[in-house]
């Protein structure tokens, strides 16, 4: 429930989100938390601001949750070409 939460505050203070997100991945530990947070967090964030570190900064990690969330927030790029 946080994670959508944290979705709709995105918009108004996406920094602030993707910060607290981040700080957070250690409880983001499974298939439906990753793909219903990480396209609409981090993947927003990098679109939004042409930066794309956070995702190469989580594929690097050792944890398989913070892969896959770097895996998956590469949706909105995609989809936007």
């Amino acid at each position: 429930m946080m994670l959508v939460l944290l979705n709709e505050k995105f918009q108004k203070n996406p920094k602030e989100v993707l910060d607290i997100y981040l700080r957070n991945t250690k409880f983001i530990n499974n298939w439906d938390l990753v793909d219903v947070s990480a396209p609409h967090i981090v993947g927003r964030f990098c679109l939004q601001t042409g930066n794309n570190d956070v995702i190469f900064n989580l594929a690097d990690k050792e944890n398989l949750w913070e892969n896959r969330i770097a895996v998956v927030a590469t949706l909105p790029l995609t989809k936007s070409g």
